[in-house]
């Protein structure tokens, strides 16, 4: 499990200083054309347009391109015809007939959409804009970033057909001097440009962690020429324009390239002599790669060709992926708190279903089925949780949920009223081990057992046990994986039981107390099953199984066939549902399925998965809930 913390990839403090000594020893020297590089860098050939506007590209049409201009004017145009009043625009960006851009009379957004013919303006804007980017993730709706004059990315989305054209999804911290921004969506990366340093690389997921990494520097610390400036990207080339002179260069990026300085493939160009980059922006039209730059020293528009060598698509195989139906109240909790879920299914009243949370801080948050609070018992840092059925305490039948109770070192069991879904605390059942981390349940004709973990990869089995109007548990086995597990889920019918170690996979053992066999590997970390494996939970179909598993290195879930040779199903994200105002998760830890319809927004059952990062606003950590039948249409189960 990951601390929920920020991130910052810079250079090392090696590599500064190597870098500042090679500067003092060459006398500060700046790019050179002949002498830093094998050959001169060649001159493109540019065509004035005649056009005055600073922003401006081309779109293809059926016989011929039109220009697209952001004029100081008359706002946004399309081949000289405003299409959205008249005012002064600056920048713009578009997505296939999506082009935007920022009427900076009154800070709005200023969207229009060449299909629709539609026009929108968003609420005013509470800072100076210093550039914008759209970004469109996969099977999402649009997204956008907008760089303030306030050193911060605001990320949003952008919504042409809703009353609220813009919804705040986060924020990111910005290096000053930072006035462009371009996505490659294929790789959900966001780019920016640092004018004095260079150029850096983030996630462009709203689920991702804050942290940056450097495409290239300036020199005389990396092989940027001059200031970094305007950005485009075509296919997977990285382009990157110098501010205020006239040299063009590009990186080629993709899922498997590096992002440390000098170590991705690079081609430098130059404009004319004089010629001062302002603006820029490439597109491909055909097999060509087009591009218009406005030179601040003529103050007009020009266009020209770029020579790019190893130009092709970025092909990145996405995930599918679906969007919660609800989320739960956050935890009150900061930081990494959130856990693990259990769903108590209300064998009276299905819908009167309920979650039972962790906050590993704190202690255990239930929750109905719209996510709302229900009820919070303050136990101390319990870390996992599950539930079972129908147990004697006290002379009566009641339902049991049990937790890993880090502090005590201990087993926390809870009764569950079978009508009211009132949860209360029965009793700590210490166990031997040092530092408790992870715990599920099993129930067989032999009893009711609890499985518990220690970092160090121990795991205890305990006997629930009733006896003087309280549970009790006894040790009846003992086993270890090779290093640290978490989540584990037992398959009560069939005998089974399966553990993860976080860094390798997920294992396979017996529920029975007796002769158990020993746990045998049976799913291995890879392409599919990203390390840290955490929660993991049985989904019980009419005529097929599967083990869902929390990917959690990459964000995804991930489904196998419950019964050997336990066979990859699939896998999917989980991401932001905008109507409902609902983020996606990510870094999930702990995980529950049920294949028990739970009225009419589970007709097939329900999964519950952690949210490492809870946005759109921010705010402390929570549960995600998602129909089981969106993910069977999405992977065509």
């Amino acid at each position: 499990m990951k601390e929920h913390q920020t991130k910052l990839q810079i250079l090392s403090m090696t590599a500064i200083a190597t870098a500042l000594s090679t500067a003092l020893l060459s006398g500060c020297a700046s790019y050179s054309e002949s002498s830093e590089h094998d050959a001169a860098p060649d001159i493109l050939t540019t065509i004035a347009t005649g056009i005055t506007s600073e922003t401006g590209w081309q779109i293809a049409g059926e016989k011929f391109q039109r220009w697209v201009l952001a004029t100081s004017n008359n706002g946004l145009t399309i081949n000289d015809k405003s299409v959205a009043g008249s005012f002064r625009a600056e920048y713009g960006d578009q997505r296939d007939e999506l082009i935007v851009t920022i009427n900076d009379g009154n800070k709005t957004v200023v969207a229009h959409h060449l299909g629709k013919q539609q026009t929108v303006t968003s609420q005013p804007l509470s800072y100076a804009v210093e550039g914008l980017c759209l970004y469109q993730p996969n099977e999402q709706i649009t997204q956008l970033f907008i760089l303030g004059d306030d050193h911060l990315a605001r990320q949003y989305v952008l919504d042409i057909d809703n009353k609220n054209v813009l919804t705040e999804i986060r924020t990111l911290p910005l290096p000053p001097e930072t006035e462009n921004c371009v996505v490659s969506d294929a790789l959900n990366t966001l780019y920016v440009s640092e004018e004095n340093m260079g150029v850096w690389a983030y996630s462009a997921s709203a689920e991702a962690p804050y942290e940056r990494k450097v495409v290239d520097l300036v020199a005389p610390y990396g092989e940027l020429p001059e200031n970094a400036g305007a950005l485009s990207i075509v296919g997977n080339q990285l382009i990157v324009a110098s501010t205020g002179d006239r040299y063009i260069s590009s990186y080629t990026v993709g899922p498997d390239s590096s992002t440390t300085p000098h170590a991705v493939e690079s081609q430098h160009w130059v404009l004319n002599d004089g010629f001062e980059i302002e603006t820029f922006r490439a597109w491909a039209w055909g097999d060509d790669v087009h591009f218009s730059a406005f030179d601040d020293a003529s103050g007009e528009l020009y266009q020209g060709t770029l020579p790019v060598s190893g130009l092709s698509p970025i092909n990145v195989e996405a995930p599918v992926t679906v969007t919660p139906t609800a989320e739960t109240s956050p935890v009150i909790s900061a930081g990494d708190a959130a856990d693990d879920p259990a769903i108590w299914v209300n064998s009276n009243s299905a819908e009167a279903s309920l979650i039972i949370g962790t906050d590993k801080q704190y202690g255990l948050d239930i929750y109905d089925l719209s996510g709302q609070l229900m009820q919070r018992l303050d136990n101390g840092r319990l870390n996992n949780v599950d539930v079972r059925y129908n147990l004697e305490l006290a002379g009566r039948v009641v339902d049991i949920a049990a937790a890993s109770h880090r502090d005590l070192k201990a087993i926390s069991l809870f009764a569950i009223d079978q009508n009211s879904g009132y949860v209360s605390w029965v009793n700590d059942v210490a166990t031997q081990l040092d530092d408790v981390y992870g715990l599920c349940m099993a129930q067989t004709n032999q009893g009711t057992y609890v499985f518990i973990n220690d970092q160090d990869g121990r795991y205890e089995q305990y006997k629930v046990i009733s006896e003087k109007n309280t549970w009790t548990a006894e040790l009846v086995r003992e086993f270890a994986l090779p290093s640290q597990p978490e989540g584990c889920v037992a398959d009560d019918k069939n005998n089974r039981l399966f553990v993860g170690e976080e860094a390798a996979g997920v294992w396979l053992t017996s529920i029975t107390e007796d002769n158990a066999p020993e746990p045998d590997l049976i799913i291995k970390v890879d392409d599919n099953l990203v390390a840290d494996v955490e929660g993991m939970s049985i989904y019980h179909g009419d005529k097929t199984s599967y083990l869902v598993v929390s990917s959690q290195g990459d964000d995804s879930y991930v489904l196998y066939s419950s019964e050997a040779p336990y066979t990859y199903v699939g896998r999917f994200n989980i991401g932001m549902n905008s109507k409902a105002g609902i983020d996606g998760a990510s870094e999930t830890d702990g995980l529950d399925v049920t294949s028990t319809a739970l009225g009419s927004a589970y007709p097939e059952g329900l999964l519950v998965v952690q949210d490492g990062r809870n946005v759109m606003p921010a705010q402390y950590q929570n549960f995600k809930l998602v129909s089981w039948s969106d993910i069977a249409r999405e992977l065509g189960l």
